[in-house]
């Protein structure tokens, strides 16, 4: 199967739930404390800032799934990695690759614009996207050239550009942000190439214009101590994000993923926690003051770092967890009131975890 005709399947299924799910008329659901998705919308890649990937939409169940029958199947006419994730709202479905957005309507697969930001990629450039967010009347996105993007979600036409991240050392804007309260959340990725550190970023929705920005991987201050030395020779290195991000609007704080310590596999060049590499970062998403962190995969060297955004949720009990999942086929849940974290699950079998690398010998995990 090539990646083309990934492509195609992944259109086909979507359009094809999609045009079920608007055949009832949506009503409003409000999430998120005061934060309102409709039934049939999905805006951002988790659909809500809390990240729980729940739709509420009945009319597709085990019963019937089995009956669907393709309804339109749209080629975007590309090849390549393609990892965006797909986002509906008013009635129409956006997805992304490295440069191109798309703008369809979800019931006949119809395209009603494309918007195309041209750039050169460098060598060994990943060239791939996880989508927009939509919000009044926008959708944002990141682009591998090292800008984020504002679109007219009408029209396709770009409102305005900024540039966060430097293309020539290997950075890169993938993850899908997200935005609340007039502001866009993102980070840059490239946390393997050495010498990129992580940072997380606000903007205005507006204009583009930077609010605020967190080291990720700090050289000074706290969790400075748990790196050794930055040199020319060894650079402090990791701690990127490149999925997305969860926001909790009751208490404005913002939940960061962060990305791997690099090198990735050779903890020797990097004795130490390698603060905050491996850990969901709290922040204050109006200033980006730093809050909290909880290190999942402490001295990491299988490149084990969160896969997946955090997410906010209220046990049958009543119990506020913060939970996720990464690379270690593991389940993490934290309690922010013991401010600890109270269960591990591991989700698929699991071994050599500790089984150090090898120069002798190949070492599975």
């Amino acid at each position: 199967m090539t990646s083309k005709n990934r492509l195609y399947i992944l259109a086909l299924c979507l359009s094809t739930i999609v045009q079920i799910g608007y055949a009832q008329q949506p009503s409003s659901n409000p999430v998120n404390n005061g934060t309102t998705v409709a039934d049939g919308d999905w805006p951002s890649y988790n659909r809500t800032l809390t990240s729980e990937r729940y739709s509420p939409l009945k009319q597709i169940n085990a019963q019937n799934v089995a009956s669907l029958k393709q309804v339109c199947i749209v080629d975007l006419k590309e090849a390549g990695n393609y990892q965006s994730g797909l986002v509906v709202t008013n009635n129409t479905l956006f997805v992304t690759t490295d440069t191109n957005t798309f703008a369809f309507d979800p019931t006949t697969c119809q395209q009603k614009w494309t918007h195309h930001y041209e750039y050169t990629a460098p060598p060994g450039a990943l060239k791939v996207n996880r989508g927009v967010a939509y919000a009044d009347g926008k959708v944002f996105r990141g682009v591998g050239s090292g800008v984020v993007i504002a679109i007219d979600a009408s029209t396709g036409k770009q409102l305005w550009e900024t540039k966060i991240a430097d293309m020539t050392k290997g950075e890169s804007v993938p993850a899908a942000p997200i935005v609340w309260n007039g502001m866009l959340f993102i980070g840059q990725a490239g946390g393997d190439n050495r010498g990129v550190r992580g940072r997380m970023m606000a903007f205005n929705q507006a204009d583009g214009k930077q609010l605020w920005s967190f080291d990720l991987v700090p050289l000074s201050g706290p969790g400075s101590d748990t790196w050794p030395p930055s040199t020319p020779e060894n650079p402090r290195t990791g701690g990127a994000t490149w999925t997305s991000y969860t926001l909790d609007p009751t208490t404005g704080l913002l939940y960061v993923p962060a990305g791997n310590a690099a090198p990735d596999f050779d903890i020797k060049a990097r004795p130490g926690l390698n603060l905050y590499t491996n850990s969901i970062v709290i922040l204050d998403a109006k200033t980006g003051a730093f809050q909290q962190y909880y290190q999942l995969t402490p001295y990491d060297f299988h490149d084990w770092d969160l896969a997946a955004t955090p997410a906010l949720i209220k046990t049958t009990g009543g119990k506020n967890l913060i939970v996720a999942g990464g690379k270690d086929g593991i389940l993490h849940a934290v309690d922010p009131l013991q401010k600890k974290e109270i269960y591990k699950t591991p989700l698929t079998t699991i071994e050599n975890a500790d089984t150090p690398l090898s120069e002798n010998k190949v070492t599975r995990f």
